[in-house]
């Protein structure tokens, strides 16, 4: 006996992972980008630079089944800082002949300021209490 389920129609929900961190010298960062959610198969991922296809950096994979019925695909943009020159980034998902397209929000990396001060012994004298 084959039991067959599918999940209604859905369209795909598109959502931005990035790192925090930045890649050393090289000045390259990577995001992810999930479709997320949808049915029935057949969804493509891709990137954007403004409005020109970005092929170099880009990884895809296979679409994941999920026991909800619906899928979930991903692909990953390993971009430089020089190559992407303050332009937009999308990340593009195509489903049942609609484009779902989200912006890749600017990445910032922050360095943190740490500072270590040391407490005097009479400080610390002061403020324990008996």
């Amino acid at each position: 006996m084959v039991t067959v389920t599918s999940a209604a129609d859905s369209a795909p929900s598109p959502f931005i992972l990035f790192t925090c961190e930045d890649h050393g010298s090289s000045g390259s960062f990577t995001y992810g980008c999930l479709a997320l959610g949808y049915s029935p198969a057949g969804a493509s991922v891709s990137w954007k630079k403004d409005d020109t296809d970005l092929d170099v950096g880009v990884k895809e994979y296979p679409a994941v089944f999920n026991k909800l019925g619906t899928y979930t695909r991903s692909s990953e943009l390993t971009i430089t800082e020089a190559v992407a020159g303050g332009s937009d980034i999308f990340c593009v998902v195509r489903h049942n002949q609609k484009e779902y397209k989200v912006k890749v929000p600017e990445h910032v990396v922050y360095h943190p300021t740490v500072t270590i001060t040391v407490t005097s012994l009479d400080e610390i004298k002061r403020s324990k209490k008996a």
